[in-house]
């Protein structure tokens, strides 16, 4: 990712969204800006007004049309729209083939698909919902089209994207640019025999981030349910046809997951999240040769398993959860 040519969600004027998470889980450690070191261009605007001279859109660039910052600011370059996002997955189909049936007729539908949720955390989750929403309304209202049926859900951020691009006819070699496949990926050669209509544009990356801030490579298919993650993610226009018409979908398509946190942690880090919150009572035993209070955790959280268990690997840290997110 080039960090640079991201745009963040703002909470507030002087904090964003991503530094709401508890503890600073929400945020990679080798990134140090915040609301009030970041130039206002690389901030998404808070309202839709604002982002009608923020954002522009090609209105003639065919059925799939992206989103781009207006020139006036980013300096008169012109730069796709690609927004970082943080949260808790909730479903995820992030395989190069995605949810494709295999079929030729379903090459056009076939999508790789990301939800992600707040859960406990609606703080720092709602003004990237709030932020998306916005993003959404001034592009159709832009292109002075009609939006697709359900476009929007308040409960939780969609990302998708589109496994295949159709080839041309006109171009000399027709599978150029495209994925080539593994045998793993594609076992029963199926995308292979349709390279020649339909060729897989391109992967998701993902990465993890360790406690200092530096990403390693991951295979996309690592990231599961329930893991934290940070997600780059381009704004594109897309009309197709419907029952009720034409239609535009402005979808949200991720390029690279960064897992922040895995989802054993996190369901642990949520729990301890809320008792010390909430002032809740958690048992625990005073190392005398470490001076640190070790927390004894329900291992039934982790287990199916009804006992209460000392586990020095999980908590180590005086009365406080900071050290466990670390």
């Amino acid at each position: 990712m080039n960090d640079v040519h991201l745009r963040r969600i703002a909470a507030s004027p002087t904090v964003l969204a991503r530094d709401l998470w508890p503890e600073s889980i929400g945020r990679i450690a080798s990134d140090t800006d915040d609301a009030t070191t970041l130039p206002a261009r690389r901030v998404v605007p808070g309202t839709v007004d604002e982002l009608m001279g923020w954002l522009c859109v090609d209105s003639g660039s065919g059925n799939t049309t992206p989103v781009w910052v207006h020139p006036d600011v980013s300096e008169g370059r012109r730069l796709q729209l690609v927004l970082r996002l943080q949260g808790i997955v909730g479903t995820i189909s992030l395989g190069p083939l995605g949810d494709w049936n295999g079929q030729a007729e379903g090459a056009p539908k076939a999508m790789q698909t990301m939800t992600l949720i707040g859960t406990h955390f609606a703080d720092a989750f709602a003004p990237q919902v709030r932020a998306l929403e916005n993003i959404r309304d001034t592009v159709l209202h832009l292109l002075g089209r009609r939006g697709v049926e359900g476009g929007g859900d308040t409960g939780r951020i969609i990302l998708k994207r589109r496994v295949f691009v159709k080839v041309s006819s006109a171009t000399g070699d027709r599978a150029a640019g495209g994925v080539v496949l593994s045998e793993a990926e594609d076992p029963a050669r199926r995308a292979r025999r349709l390279q020649h209509m339909w060729r897989v544009e391109r992967r998701v990356a993902a990465s993890e981030a360790d406690a200092a801030g530096v990403l390693t490579r991951l295979d996309p298919l690592k990231i599961k349910r329930g893991d934290l993650v940070d997600v780059a993610v381009a704004v594109q226009a897309v009309t197709m046809r419907t029952r009720a018409g034409r239609r535009t979908e402005v979808m949200f398509c991720p390029l690279h997951v960064v897992r922040l946190q895995t989802a054993a942690r996190m369901k642990v880090g949520m729990l301890l999240y809320t008792w010390l919150h909430n002032g809740a009572y958690v048992p625990s035993i005073r190392c005398s040769s470490t001076n640190c209070t070790v927390l004894a955790i329900p291992m039934s959280i982790l287990t199916k398993r009804r006992s209460w268990r000392l586990d020095l690997r999980m908590v180590r840290t005086r009365c406080s959860i900071e050290s466990f997110w670390c």
